[in-house]
């Protein structure tokens, strides 16, 4: 390179081709380690290839989409914010194709064991995938893993060492009678669970009675978990707030 006639020039070029390299953007490259800790593959529920004993939901949806978003110069918001799907084309070099499917046409598709079922209005990127709601959401009414997640791998505030707390006035406020309004669990939660409330209208692994349509957003999921968590669950607000700031949803 020192002997290039413009280094920095030279530079570019092999950045550029590194970029561009199956040891870049190809499956198990260096963009989808970086996804690891936000995607957090768990071979045992993956669905679709190389599915495993309990086929819920396949990862490969995200890792698509996190490669798509941190290359040829699109816009990396759409991590968070894509109401697309993205599929991969394995081959000498690595395609991904960005595709428009609704729930049913990607049920068609697919088939029930990876489609995405959450309506195109209202994803959000990796926050409303099959993945992220079927491995953190699961079964809960008021889901402050998911939230807690997405609050660490996107923003890199880990509430367990109380990174990032932003207490709302009144909060928490105990919906689901988690006993969370102590002082030794007000610290976080006054934080979290203002958070949490938009996560809480997206369907997990069970949404609350078998009729439930799982993966999916349903406003006013909450009201279906009063048996188990009382009452006051079914008054979760669909808006949240996040660093301060009212958020009327996950979109």
């Amino acid at each position: 390179m020192a002997a290039a006639a413009d280094p920095w020039a030279e530079v570019d070029r092999q950045l550029d081709a590194c970029l561009d390299s199956e040891y870049w953007r190809g499956r198990d490259g260096v963009l989808w380690r970086i996804a690891h800790p936000k995607i957090r593959p768990l071979a045992a529920i993956k669905a679709g290839a190389d599915a495993g004993d309990i086929p819920l939901a396949d990862y490969e949806d995200d890792y698509n989409l996190f490669a798509y978003a941190h290359s040829d110069d699109r816009d990396v918001r759409d991590v968070l914010l894509a109401r697309y799907l993205v599929e991969r084309i394995d081959g000498p070099e690595t395609q991904y194709v960005q595709v428009q499917r609704n729930p049913f046409e990607d049920l068609g598709a697919r088939g029930f064991l990876v489609a995405q079922f959450v309506d195109i209005p209202q994803r959000a990127g990796l926050l409303t995938t099959r993945w992220n709601l079927a491995s953190n959401t699961m079964f809960t009414s008021v889901p402050r893993t998911t939230a807690a997640q997405a609050y660490r791998a996107f923003l890199g505030y880990d509430l367990s060492k109380l990174e990032g707390l932003f207490p709302v006035e009144g909060e928490p406020i105990d919906y689901d009678a988690k006993d969370v309004k102590r002082d030794e669990c007000s610290i976080c939660h006054s934080t979290l669970d203002p958070l949490t409330y938009p996560f809480a209208h997206y369907n997990g692994i069970g949404g609350g009675n078998p009729g439930a349509i799982p993966y999916r957003n349903e406003p006013g999921r909450p009201a279906r978990f009063v048996d188990v968590d009382g009452p006051e669950v079914a008054s979760v607000p669909q808006g949240g707030v996040l660093f301060g700031t009212p958020v009327q949803d996950l979109v």
